[in-house]
C-alpha cells in the first residue's frame, strides 16, 4: 500500500503550502499569489507560469528542470548551461549543446568579408560595448593574404591586406550596460 499525505495550509484567501507524496495536482490560479517557496524532488508544470508582474526574491532550483517559452529576469547562474532541441535531423532524438562560458560579459559578430577592407558593426553596439575592450579575429580563405587591423571603433573595423581579402571574422566586445563581473567572490 502507498504510503502518502496532502497537507494544505491557509491563511484567510492566501493558499500557503500544498505538500503532498504520491498525488497528482492540477492547481490553477486566476489571482494574484505570493509564494515563498515550491519545492518537490520531481516536477512538471505544463502550460505557463505567468503574470503581468512576478518576483521571485528567492530561487528556483532542482537538478532537472525543463522550461518551454520564454524566463526573463536580470540575472540567472547555473553550474552549466545548455540548450535542448528536437533534433533537426533524426526522428526522435534531442540535440543538446554547452554554453561558452568566460570572465565577462560580452558580445560578439561574426561573418565573413568578401572584396572589402571594412566591417561594419552593429549600429547597437555604440551603446553596448566597451570601445577598448573590441579585440577582432581574422581567418584568411584560400591564400595567405598578410591582413591586419588598421583601426576600430564602435562603427566598424577596418582592414588592411597586401592582396584583396577574403575571410572569416569574428569580433567580441565588454558590455558596458551592465557591471563588469566579479569573476571570484565569496559565497
Amino acid at each position: 500500500m502507498a504510503n502518502w499525505y496532502t497537507h494544505i495550509t491557509q491563511a484567510g484567501d492566501t493558499l500557503t503550502s500544498i505538500q503532498n507524496n504520491g498525488g497528482t495536482y492540477n492547481v490553477g490560479v486566476s489571482q494574484a499569489i505570493d509564494a515563498t517557496a515550491v519545492s518537490g524532488t520531481t516536477g512538471t508544470f505544463s502550460g505557463a507560469v505567468s503574470g503581468t508582474t512576478g518576483t521571485f526574491s528567492g530561487a528556483v532550483s532542482g537538478t532537472t528542470g525543463t522550461f518551454s517559452g520564454l524566463l526573463t529576469a536580470n540575472s540567472a547562474s547555473a553550474n552549466v548551461k545548455a540548450f535542448n532541441i528536437p533534433h533537426p535531423t533524426k526522428d526522435g532524438k534531442r540535440l543538446w549543446h554547452g554554453c561558452l562560458e568566460g570572465p565577462e560579459y560580452a558580445v560578439y559578430v561574426r561573418g565573413r568579408l568578401t572584396g572589402d577592407d571594412s566591417i561594419t558593426l552593429p549600429d547597437y553596439w555604440s551603446e553596448l560595448v566597451h570601445e577598448d575592450t573590441i579585440t577582432v579575429q581574422l581567418q584568411p580563405i584560400g591564400v595567405n593574404q598578410d591582413i591586419v587591423v588598421k583601426e576600430w571603433n564602435l562603427e566598424k573595423v577596418v582592414l588592411s591586406s597586401s592582396t584583396s581579402i577574403d575571410c572569416f571574422y569574428t569580433i567580441t566586445g565588454t558590455r558596458k550596460d551592465v557591471p563588469l563581473l566579479e569573476v571570484e567572490q565569496d559565497p
